[in-house]
């Protein structure tokens, strides 16, 4: 490029398109491209790499004259003679910038690569100089997991001993991956975020592109500033010569600070089992595995699923064998008689046999039979869940705060369920057991889970017997445990999940686990999860619409009810499904800090069009999510508004029957019906944002309004309704009044109604110890006795030995999620409660000239995670929480000071300070 030849062309460049060309260029350019009628200026260049081999194509470029330029590398197939585009690279289209700006492009080119070419465009035709333009093979980095190759040219400083990171419009790529047609495969990878997040959605956007492009090879995802494993599964199509696979790493972080930390790949052939889809399931009892005495069964039912295929099927049980014939059905039942069962644990085994004889799968189960206990929650084939026989209508709350007031008027609202903690004592539990009880609720509590390696199936049973004392588990208020919170989208394998569901539904037959999902992951992916619990769901945020939060198609509202099939198609219509609405708005959750507040939060309507979506879309209970971070009571009073209206259809939707849709003549409407006792009601939704109209089947009978927005009944005759809505507006009209909610609402408290709504107060009380107050900035980080770190409701001792000379300043920074106490030389010098609130303890009266040992009582109540948080300031030194501190696991709360540091092990570190759920939200008075 350094000069032209005989025909006007550059010298190695055989096309030159249109425009014009200095040569040399402006300001040292090799060229400068432009076209005085701000026309596009285009020149090219066929090139002819090598395949499978990764390279970089490089330049460097300016324009003092606001050039749009585009350069990029394209490439062709030859498929029967002719020309078909099969791929590229590029510099996204850009406003070339006003200094010498260095651009690399990586690409690599498949084996029926025909021909390439490379294009240096301004599309404006403004000036836009060039130089040091380059295409090479690249420096290269075998990935020893998966058998790629990484680009180093490309990625240069992007590429380190922890991962790849990748920034907006600057994504990675692994090439080359051998893989195989017609296999089956998983691809995982570590994801972690690293720096600001918007608080309108604080999740850094993760987008992973295949090449070339496959089933389950295209993932539009995100994740947090907390490492979290992601999973691809996919199949190489058979038929087609495919070799390679290549893996684009890209993000949207939102923020030009912000990236995401990509490492530990991994690809794992899958050996897809063709009688995957084969079940082996219990109808009586339905529920659990579980025998229950005070059902009366006298006989088992099982039921064998299959594709036809089978001929015979022997189950055995309780030392005797069952040899049934399937014979080709899709479908059998198989009765076992256990009348005279005694209680206890029971091996079931299902050997599913061909014409032959040849086993084709084999099934187990392990069974209980258990005696009456005072308290039974059992689910049954409606979903639902009973207590004591008494069906259960889950309307769910999180609590701004468990004071008396508040309790009682979320129960006036139709609330009836809140999740919470363990207390650190069996007394504390109790007691706001007590209190749920007092005004007709319940409560989950949260158990947790064990991953059989950080923390021991064995020790995690030990924490449950800990924790749930039998005076906890026969309290009337105690409904049910919850395990763990998003799963699959947390990275979390499912085996231990299952593991520990065993461990609970044999420490607690009489109890039900749930598992909450995030709104990710394809069907096969949330089955074994949900395998492993009793009661299943997802949140989903999707307010403002479009909202990213939902990872399907559907970003609108309407995405609510859609998830909801899907729970349902998750667990085959065989479990609870506890949906979590949006009662808060982005901005104000808790990755935002304390003080984090929402810009928008969800209307009325929009509360009232989730609720019902859910609702008819299969849900079995709701919670309103997120309540205990709003700082706007007038939206906490709309929240308990719409808990109300739940109430108010509860009747409706416990007893009633759903029935098929009513048909409209327009695809915007939805007619979702009801019956009860003969007495129809009909839902009438507006699904779209934008205006609908039409008619809707109903039938002939006067009609009652008995909940409507947004639209406008305008006429109803014969069987015909007419109706306009806004959008996602709706209409609920009977045929008869509703039926009675589930159940009364508790009775008024004259005291309570006279001091009126509890809400304003309950927000200044958490409010207020943060007055005045900032984030406080630290290099410590969050530390924890080893493997308790993963298990709920632990507590440990985190020590550190420090010296002290005459005359020094000694001070103590210190946050502990959840509680603490702090010794000196074994004597009590505090008490902190909360991690969000810095608490800071001056010891220089409290130690001595020479060796001193600080002394933390850390104590997790119930919900992960945990960590102490300090610097130890001595004199001029700081000594922050790091794996030189030392921890020691202790039983219970009131744990007596240790004497010595025997026994004491290094600390495990959880997170540095600024990353994972805490962020950087430990506030302090501190200037």
């Amino acid at each position: 490029m350094k000069q032209l030849n005989d025909q006007g062309k550059p010298v190695g460049w055989n096309q030159f398109q249109k425009g014009n060309l200095r040569i040399p260029g402006d300001d040292g350019a090799d060229f400068t491209l432009f076209q005085p009628d701000d026309k596009d200026a285009t020149i090219t260049s066929n090139i002819n790499p090598e395949p499978n081999v990764p390279y970089t194509f490089s330049f460097q470029a300016k324009s003092t004259e606001g050039s749009l330029m585009h350069c990029y590398f394209e490439w062709f197939k030859n498929i029967s003679g002719k020309r078909v585009y099969g791929g590229g690279a590029s510099v996204k289209k850009r406003t070339a910038p006003t200094e010498w700006t260095a651009y690399t492009v990586p690409f690599m080119l498949p084996d029926d690569f025909h021909y390439g070419y490379v294009a240096m465009r301004s599309l404006n035709g403004k000036a836009l100089s060039i130089k040091g333009l380059e295409v090479k093979r690249a420096a290269i980095q075998k990935d020893v997991d998966t058998g790629g190759l990484w680009n180093l040219d490309a990625l240069k400083e992007r590429f380190t001993a922890k991962g790849v990171i990748v920034r907006n419009d600057e994504p990675a790529t692994l090439y080359s991956i051998p893989v195989e047609s017609g296999k089956s495969y998983s691809f995982s990878y570590d994801a972690c975020g690293n720096g600001p997040i918007d608080p309108a959605y604080p999740f850094h956007e993760i987008k992973i592109k295949f090449i070339p492009s496959m089933q389950g090879g295209i993932s539009a995802n995100d994740v947090s500033n907390t490492p979290q494993r992601k999973f691809h599964k996919f199949k190489v199509p058979e038929g087609r010569d495919i070799t390679r696979l290549s893996v684009e790493f890209g993000v949207n972080t939102r923020s030009s600070q912000a990236e995401v930390l990509f490492s530990n790949m991994k690809l794992e052939e899958i050996i897809p089992d063709p009688r995957d889809d084969w079940r082996f399931e219990m109808v009586k009892p339905f529920y659990r595995d579980v025998i229950f005495e005070s059902q009366a069964l006298e006989a088992m039912e099982c039921q064998l699923l299959t594709d036809g295929n089978a001929a015979s099927c022997e189950v055995e049980f309780n030392g005797e064998q069952f040899r049934q014939p399937v014979n080709g059905d899709r479908d059998v039942l198989i009765t076992i008689p256990i009348k005279e069962l005694k209680d206890g644990a029971y091996s079931l085994t299902c050997k599913v046999r061909d014409q032959d004889d040849k086993v084709l799968k084999s099934f187990s189960k392990k069974i209980l039979k258990v005696p009456p206990a005072p308290v039974e929650v059992i689910c049954k084939e409606d979903r639902y869940m009973y207590v004591n026989g008494e069906p259960f209508f889950p309307n769910m709350m999180n609590m701004r705060g468990w004071s008396e007031d508040y309790v009682y008027y979320a129960a006036r609202h139709g609330v009836n369920l809140s999740i919470t903690r363990p207390g650190a004592t069996e007394e504390e539990t109790l007691k706001r057991l007590d209190l749920a009880e007092k005004y007709g609720m319940k409560v989950v509590l949260n158990g947790g889970w064990a991953d059989g390696k950080a923390v021991s199936y064995d020790t995690f049973r030990k924490k449950l017997e800990e924790m749930f004392t039998p005076a906890v588990r026969r309290h009337p208020a105690f409904l049910f445990y919850f395990m763990i919170d998003e799963p699959f989208w947390g990275g979390k394998p499912f085996e231990p999940l299952q593991k520990t569901y065993e461990i609970y539904r044999e420490f607690d037959p009489y109890h039900p686990v749930w598992i909450n999902a995030a709104p990710r992951g394809e069907i096969t992916d949330l089955r074994p999860y949900a395998d492993a619990c009793d009661v299943y769901g997802c949140d989903i945020y999707p307010v403002p619409a479009p909202n990213s939060h939902s990872g399907l198609e559907d970003k609108m509202m309407t995405s609510v009810g859609k998830y909801t099939e899907r729970m349902n198609e998750v667990t085959r219509w065989r479990k609870p499904i506890l949906m979590i609405l949006q009662g808060f708005g982005w901005g104000e959750n808790p990755e935002c800090g304390p003080l984090g507040r929402a810009k928008y939060h969800p209307s009325q309507e929009e509360m009232r069009f989730m609720l019902f979506d859910t609702m008819v879309n299969g849900a079995t209970g709701v919670e309103q999510w997120g309540t205990n971070h709003v700082k706007d009571a007038d939206f906490l009073e709309l929240v308990l508004d719409t808990c109300e209206d739940l109430h108010a259809f509860s009747g409706l939707f416990l007893h009633g029957k759903q029935l098929p849709n009513a048909a409209a003549t327009s695809a915007a409407l939805r007619a979702s019906v009801w019956e009860y006792q003969g007495n129809l009601t009909y839902f009438i939704m507006n699904v779209t944002d934008k205006d609908a109209e039409g008619v809707v089947d109903v039938a002939d009978k006067p009609l009652i309004d008995l909940m409507s927005w947004g639209g406008t009944l305008k006429s109803t005759a014969a069987g015909k309704m007419t109706v306009a809505l806004k959008p996602y507006a709706f209409m609920v009209y009977g045929t008869a009044p509703l039926p009675p909610p589930w159940r009364p609402l508790t009775a008024k408290n004259a005291e309570f109604e006279a001091q009126g709504s509890p809400i304003p107060g309950a927000i200044q009380k958490t409010l207020e110890p943060y007055k005045g107050k900032k984030n406080f900035t630290t290099t410590a980080n969050w530390v924890w006795q080893g493997q308790e770190a993963l298990m709920n409701g632990n507590v440990c001792y985190v020590a550190k030995k420090f010296n002290v000379a005459a005359g020094e300043k000694v001070q103590l920074k210190l946050a502990v999620d959840d509680l603490s106490t702090v010794f000196v030389n074994g004597k009590q010098i505090g008490e902190t409660k909360g991690w969000s609130e810095l608490f800071i303890f001056d010891l220089t009266d409290k130690v001595k000239a020479g060796e001193n040992l600080l002394m933390i009582r850390a104590a997790d109540t119930g919900g992960l995670p945990c960590g102490v948080l300090a610097e130890l300031h001595v004199g001029k030194t700081i000594l922050l929480s790091d794996s030189t501190w030392l921890g020691m696991p202790v039983k219970g709360i009131q744990a007596p000071v240790p004497a010595t540091l025997d026994g004491f092990k290094p600390v495990t570190i959880i997170q540095a300070y600024g990353g994972g759920a805490w962020r950087n939200n430990v506030m302090t008075t501190e200037k």
